[in-house]
């Protein structure tokens, strides 16, 4: 299986939603303090929600509320400057899960895995280094929803 991925690095979720609703935000309304640490204001919740169209950027699941909604870093928070507003997209609880702090082509592998007959044989890191050895796995890489919907718009 060829792993080169046919989508070109580098889109983004951002550019497939309505940003002109989250343009109106400044970054001091998207966070808050409490005694926890940092959380999402729910003004930025429900906003980024009807601004994605109510969907999880990766499978594309309808989400029925901006409560169930999942906000996750596009780029891991572990990375420098993830703490933008562009950064931040809607994700249903599943994909929010299994991504956790991987990037998107670290998550897309995981996914792969997931979804394939591998699941429970081996783990995603087994996988890729077998991948990364040569050894042809039963896997398909998926395309986002978010990759969906920008390759529509440029049609």
């Amino acid at each position: 299986m060829n792993l080169a991925h046919k989508h070109q690095i580098g889109k983004h979720p951002s550019l497939s939603r309505d940003n002109s609703i989250l343009d109106k935000l400044s970054l001091k309304e998207v966070v808050k303090i409490n005694s926890q640490g940092h959380v999402f204001s729910q003004a930025f919740r429900k906003l980024l929600w009807l601004s994605s169209d109510k969907a999880c950027a990766y499978c594309g699941d309808q989400l029925t509320t901006y409560e169930e909604m999942r906000v996750d870093h596009f780029i891991p928070k572990n990375s420098v400057n993830c703490e933008e507003i562009n950064n931040y997209v809607s994700c249903c609880k599943s994909c929010n899960s299994i991504k956790g702090n991987k990037s998107v082509e670290e998550f897309r592998f995981r996914l792969a895995v997931y979804k394939s007959q591998l699941r429970g044989v081996v783990s995603p890191g087994q996988a890729k280094q077998l991948v990364d050895l040569g050894v042809k796995l039963p896997i398909s890489l998926p395309v986002f929803y978010f990759e969906k919907m920008a390759e529509r718009e440029c049609l």
